[in-house]
């Protein structure tokens, strides 16, 4: 398995990953609780407290996720390690404070579980970017890989303590206590591994380019023919089988190529300060052009994760409407919320196939899922409206086929970022990417609320109940 191979640099990022998104998962997990206390929009409300603190902050830390080199604001790459730690620190510390909230009796008001999940939610995005920012420095996508896999793998750590507290849609005060010390044991484990990596960080970053030629892949359908594997840290990230093209001119063969070399080459993006650094670096365009080169060469990758990731964070609010036939009763909305977690993990460690290579065929897919989203949307109202219409099974089902493409396209949507990224801006195209991650989120929620006010208005207007 790759990231076994890679377990030196992934291991470390994986679990960073679960630091600042295993207190988020353990909120979810008792959405049936908090609906049951204040009402089916509450989920709504917090997945916005959540995810809106964070925008600001990225916007105003983006330009400082630059490699470091010759050319680099001093200081930029202890600064996103500072942003990591106090990040993870902040996490750690909603652990506790959403403990006290969450456990029954819960307050007559939500407000003051929306301003903790808020405080949570910024100290998580200042993590998450700094994170991305990072991974894209290393010799290899592992770091990346990693990220992606860690950052939905808090969900079975949680599901899994629930089945063993057999927790319930109304658990006790002691469960809860008992979900946000794991929540807050992993934060810990994120924020030890997180140190750990910056004090031995020269040994997860190659010191300077490799020879491309020495730098080949070791699928047995991309190398075998040359015999042998090559060194820790020369071979790139090698998340998925590329069959190589013959070069035809087309659109869809330059991004074959480039996605190709972005799984064998290493991921070096500049020479050690005092060796010298290339004639590319040095006539590479800096500042404000430079980011308007690599917001057009990342819009494809961008475009579709924030398609892909906004559609799923459209959806997963609706989980309290799904109408149970008498299959899982009350317990629907936690069912719907464990298939998805697993769902989405299986979706990241999926090969991915060639296909997603091209930059409009990974926004295509991205579109469809869309559709998909749309479509359960209608489900949903129909099981409201018509009782035989409804169905535990079939909810489940799309559930777990949605989140697998989800992170299926997740993971495609951050290795084309890395192929189509000009050279030297790793850095900055890992927190241009974060800030599109959480920017779709914020519309998302925001398109999930306007949704549910017309759907409200609509049935008022109809006589219908809307709960």
């Amino acid at each position: 398995m790759y990231l076994w191979r890679h377990r030196a640099t992934a291991l470390p990022f994986f679990l960073v990953a679960v630091g600042y998104t295993v207190c988020w998962t353990a909120v979810c997990s008792l959405l049936a609780l908090f609906a049951e206390a204040y009402g089916n929009d509450i989920l709504l409300h917090l997945n916005v407290a959540n995810f809106l603190p964070s925008i600001p902050l990225q916007l105003l830390t983006v330009p400082w996720h630059d490699t470091p080199g010759a050319d680099a604001p001093p200081g930029a790459e202890r600064w996103l390690w500072a942003r990591l730690l106090v990040g993870l620190a902040g996490c750690g510390a909603s652990s506790g404070v959403l403990a006290a909230l969450a456990a029954p009796p819960l307050p007559a008001s939500p407000a003051v579980l929306l301003a903790a999940t808020a405080v949570q939610g910024a100290c998580g995005g200042v993590a998450l970017g700094a994170s991305y920012a990072l991974a894209a420095l290393a010799a290899s996508s592992a770091p990346t890989f990693a990220l992606t896999v860690g950052y939905v793998a808090s969900g079975p750590l949680v599901l899994l303590l629930e089945v063993a507290q057999r927790l319930g849609p109304q658990p006790t005060a002691g469960q809860v206590y008992a979900l946000f010390a794991l929540s807050a044991a992993g934060t810990l484990a994120g924020t030890v591994a997180a140190a750990s990596l910056h004090a031995r960080q020269r040994g997860w970053r190659a010191p300077y380019a490799l020879d491309a030629r020495r730098a080949r892949s070791p699928l047995p359908y991309e190398g075998a023919s040359q015999g042998g594997n090559p060194k820790p840290g020369e071979a790139a990230a090698l998340l998925i089988p590329v069959m190589r093209r013959a070069s035809s001119g087309s659109a869809d063969s330059s991004d074959s190529a480039a996605w190709a070399r972005s799984v064998q080459l290493p991921c070096v993006r500049a020479a050690p300060r005092g060796r010298g650094g290339s004639p590319a670096a040095a006539t590479a365009p800096s500042g404000w052009a430079a980011n308007q080169g690599l917001m057009r060469a990342l819009a494809p990758a961008a475009s579709s994760l924030a398609l892909n990731v906004g559609t799923s964070v459209l959806v997963f609010p609706y989980f309290t409407y799904v109408e149970s036939s008498g299959l899982l009763g009350a317990l629907l909305p936690q069912a719907l919320f464990g298939v998805r977690v697993v769902a989405d993990i299986v979706g990241r460690l999926l090969p991915i196939s060639p296909l997603l290579a091209s930059r409009q065929r990974l926004v295509a897919a991205s579109v469809a899922k869309l559709g998909a989203a749309l479509l359960f949307l209608v489900h949903i109202a129909l099981g409201r409206a018509r009782p035989w219409w409804r169905s535990d099974v079939a909810a489940l089902l799309f559930v777990a086929g949605f989140w697998t493409a989800s992170g299926l396209l997740s993971a495609a949507a951050y290795v084309g970022a890395q192929a189509w990224a000009p050279p030297g801006s790793g850095g900055r195209a890992g927190g241009f990417m974060a800030l599109a991650f959480q920017v779709a989120c914020l519309v998302a929620l925001l398109a999930a609320e306007a949704g549910q006010e017309a759907a409200r208005a609509l049935l008022v207007a109809s006589g219908l109940p809307f709960v």
